[in-house]
C-alpha cells in the first residue's frame, strides 16, 4: 500500500499545529542551540523538508520527506534541554526489465538528538543579543534501517 503525499502532508499539519502556541516565541529552525526557553517553559518546533532526486538516471527518481521535530525544556533561566527527533519517509521508484516497475517506501525515525545547554553570560541589547554557552549531548541510534547511523555520537560545543 502506497500512502499519498497529501496525507503524509496532513499528518505532518496536524503534529505542527500541536505546538502552534510556541511557534510566535522560537527562532528559525537553523539552530536548536540558541533559544532558550523560561523556567518551566517548553517549546515545540517543528520542520518539513522535501528533496526529490532521479540518481543521475532517466528511469528513476528517489523522493525524500523529514520532518524534523525539536522539543526545548527550561528548566532554569540558564540551562535547558534540547530533544530532536526525525522522521523519515523515502519513496523509491524506478523502471526496471523488462517493463517492471520497481516502487519501494521506506519509512521510520532517524537518530535521536538529547542535548543539556548552559548559558554562561548572557548580554540583551535592542537590535541583537549576546550570549555564551556550553553543550553536551549524544546522538542517539534508532537502529531503524536506513535511517539510523547505529552509532553513540557524543556533541559537545
Amino acid at each position: 500500500m502506497k500512502t499519498s503525499p497529501i496525507y503524509f502532508a496532513l499528518m505532518v499539519g496536524l503534529i505542527q499545529g500541536l505546538g502552534e502556541r510556541a511557534w510566535s516565541q522560537a527562532t528559525p529552525i537553523n539552530t536548536d542551540v540558541a533559544i532558550q526557553p523560561a523556567e518551566g517553559q517548553l517549546i515545540y518546533r517543528s520542520q518539513l523538508r522535501y528533496r526529490s532526486s532521479d540518481l543521475d538516471d532517466p528511469d528513476a527518481d528517489v523522493t525524500t520527506w523529514m520532518q524534523s521535530n525539536v522539543v526545548v525544556y527550561g528548566w532554569t533561566s540558564r540551562f535547558s534541554t534540547v530533544l530532536g527527533v526525525p522522521l523519515i519517509r523515502r519513496d523509491f521508484e524506478a523502471d526496471g526489465l523488462m517493463g517492471r516497475a520497481t516502487d519501494e517506501l521506506e519509512t521510520g525515525i532517524g537518530d535521536i538528538t538529547l542535548l543539556l545547554r548552559y548559558q554562561l553570560w548572557k548580554k540583551l541589547g535592542h537590535q541583537e543579543s549576546q550570549t555564551w554557552t556550553v553543550l553536551g549531548g549524544v546522538q542517539i541510534p534508532t537502529y531503524d534501517s536506513p535511517f539510523s547511523s547505529r552509532s553513540w555520537d557524543p556533541i559537545i560545543g
